[in-house]
């Protein structure tokens, strides 16, 4: 079921998805790398520390890298209309744009900090699949009085 107004191209979530899009990524992103700080000792208060640290201070630069990547792949899937592409070239997208200034310093680093933002980008455009309006939905509405005689 889609919430998506009718005149909108299939597959698209509009302006309100993509924002939203991005802030589910920069939360996304903000709980994996309290994860991985408090991969070797758990910690709740650690973990909420990262989170809240990195709310307030990396927030707003990951928010502006995470547009970015919403609109590369809102351009590079644009024709397609099933949303497992939509998603797949998020996370596709959102690692290789990390990948390429990060792999200058070293390369393993920026392979698992790639990873983790480009599986942040996928789970934020899979957050609005459901404001995408389906393929299969006709916006004519001549078309439905015609089939019903």
């Amino acid at each position: 079921m889609s919430i998506a107004p009718p005149d909108r191209r299939p597959g698209t979530p509009g302006a309100v998805g993509y924002v939203l899009a991005v802030v589910v990524m920069v939360l996304t992103v903000l709980v994996e790398f309290a994860v991985v700080a408090t991969f070797s000792e758990p910690s709740l208060g650690l973990a909420l520390g990262v989170i809240a640290i990195g709310l307030v201070f990396a927030g707003l630069p990951l928010a502006g890298l995470a547009m970015v990547t919403m609109v590369v792949t809102h351009l590079v899937t644009y024709p397609m209309t099933r949303q497992r592409w939509h998603v797949a070239s998020a996370g596709v997208v959102g690692g290789l744009f990390y990948l390429v200034p990060l792999a200058r310093d070293d390369l393993s680093a920026a392979l698992g900090i790639s990873l983790l933002l480009g599986m942040a980008a996928a789970v934020g455009r899979l957050a609005v699949v459901p404001l995408a309006r389906p393929s299969g939905v006709s916006t004519h509405r001549g078309w439905c009085a015609r089939s019903a005689a």
